[in-house]
């Protein structure tokens, strides 16, 4: 982010030169050029490293993890998990329950 912060500051510098040199007509037009080449050649460079090689996903693992235990309990998703973990198990009388856990809660949406 650093980098591409400092190649947008050098880009506008750039265009400032432009604007400055504007009587100058091949002058302005090089800082042109180049205020360009820094602005979108350098996203374009940086997706040329393998970011992923620098990474270390474990480290993320346990804490993704979390995320999701929070998430399904803050929106209820352990009702559509045992609704599922039921169908398999018991067969179809579990469906009525699933629908009226899909009725209650679209209910709460309106």
């Amino acid at each position: 982010k650093i980098l591409s912060m400092g190649m947008n500051v050098v880009a506008a510098l750039l265009a400032l030169y432009a604007l400055c040199s504007w009587s100058s007509f091949g002058l302005s037009r090089k800082f042109t050029t180049v205020g360009w080449l820094c602005l979108f050649g350098t996203p374009f460079l940086m997706s040329m490293v393998p970011v992923r090689k620098f990474l270390d996903y474990d480290s993320l693992d346990p804490l993704a993890r979390t995320y999701a235990t929070e998430v399904g309990k803050h929106f209820s998703f352990g009702y559509v998990f045992d609704m599922c973990e039921d169908v398999l198990t018991k067969g179809l009388p579990a469906v009525d329950q699933g629908q009226k856990y899909g009725m209650t809660a679209c209910n709460a949406l309106q």
